[in-house]
C-alpha cells in the first residue's frame, strides 16, 4: 500500500536513530556521529515524503542501501553484548564500520538531494 511505502522507511529510521541514541551514553558512539547520521536521515526521509505526496515516487539508490547494509552491520557490531563472547576489538570494529556508514550516509545524502532538487526545480509544464 501507499501507507506501508511511506511508513516502513519511517519505521527503519526511528530504529536506526533509536539505536544510534542508544549507544552514546554508553559510550560507545560519539554523539556529534550519531546526530550527522539521524540529521540525514530525517531530511532524506522528509524530502522523499514530501515528493511522494506530489506523485513523485524516489526510489532507494543502490548507495542508500548499501548505507543502510554498512549501518546495520555497525550497530549490530556495537550493540553486541561484549559480556557473551569477549572480543576486545569488537567496540573498535563497529566504530569503523559506522565511520564507513557516516561516509556513505554523507555522500548518498547528497546524491538524493541532487535527484530531489531537480525534481522539485524542474519547470512545471502547465501553461
Amino acid at each position: 500500500t501507499v501507507l506501508g511505502q511511506l511508513m516502513d522507511p519511517l519505521a527503519d529510521k526511528v530504529l536506526v536513530a533509536t539505536a544510534f541514541i542508544m549507544l552514546i551514553p554508553l559510550g560507545r558512539l560519539p554523539a556529534w556521529l550519531a546526530l550527522v547520521i539521524i540529521c540525514r536521515e530525517l531530511i532524506i526521509t522528509g524530502l522523499r515524503g514530501i515528493a511522494a505526496s506530489s506523485g513523485i515516487v524516489v526510489a532507494a539508490s543502490r548507495l542508500g542501501k548499501l548505507k543502510s547494509i554498512i549501518q546495520y552491520l555497525g550497530l549490530g557490531t556495537l550493540i553486541f553484548p561484549l559480556d557473551l563472547l569477549p572480543l576486545p576489538f569488537l567496540h573498535r570494529l563497529g566504530l569503523a564500520i559506522v565511520y564507513v556508514a557516516l561516509v556513505l550516509t554523507i555522500w548518498s545524502g547528497f546524491d538524493y538531494f541532487l535527484k530531489l532538487r531537480r525534481i522539485f526545480l524542474a519547470p512545471s509544464d502547465t501553461s
